[in-house]
């Protein structure tokens, strides 16, 4: 912490360097060394991707969406979350299967090694955004591409609100 305010890395190549978030500096970080290596990185310093490590790997690796992030927006978890979660949408109803793949595969490691706030933001501003209800067609075919992770996330999801709309007993 510096100031109160969680830190984030000033490049991808060297994460020892440090400087508060809102940085001027924060949208120009590239991964010139891909993501696998970039969620390595993040990983090893904390054991868990949190807000700072989200931001970053959304930044590299789903560069169109952390774009499309209005500024009122970024740096709100839930609210970063649902923009990737209106991409998916938008990917599924146009058929871009590219764009889903890269979509659930970024989720899905992002969810692997998640941070409390990370997997609640997953569950409740991505998966519940995308599938929740979800009958048409195309979301259905999207779903079954799913990772297992995810899947199972999206079944506790499904069970979690159909126990919160069924009738209570013993009242």
């Amino acid at each position: 912490m510096f100031l109160g305010r969680p830190l984030v890395a000033d490049s991808v190549e060297k994460l020892h360097y440090w400087r508060p978030i809102g940085s001027s500096r924060y949208s120009s970080a590239i991964d010139i060394r891909g993501t696998k290596a970039l969620m390595t990185d993040i990983v090893a310093r904390t054991n868990q991707i949190d807000h700072a490590a989200f931001e970053r790997l959304l930044a590299s690796t789903l560069p169109s969406v952390a774009a499309g992030i209005d500024d009122e927006d970024r740096s709100l978890l839930h609210m970063e979350m649902a923009a990737i979660a209106r991409a998916t949408c938008r990917a599924i109803e146009n058929g871009d299967e590219e764009s889903i793949r890269q979509h659930f595969e970024f989720i899905d490691s992002v969810f692997s090694k998640a941070a409390p706030d990370v997997e609640n933001a997953v569950y409740a501003s991505y998966l519940e955004n995308v599938f929740l209800g979800e009958e048409r067609p195309a979301f259905l075919r999207a779903r079954r591409e799913l990772p297992a992770r995810l899947i199972a996330a999206l079944w506790d999801q499904e069970a979690h609100w159909g126990s919160l709309n069924s009738p209570t007993t013993g009242i």
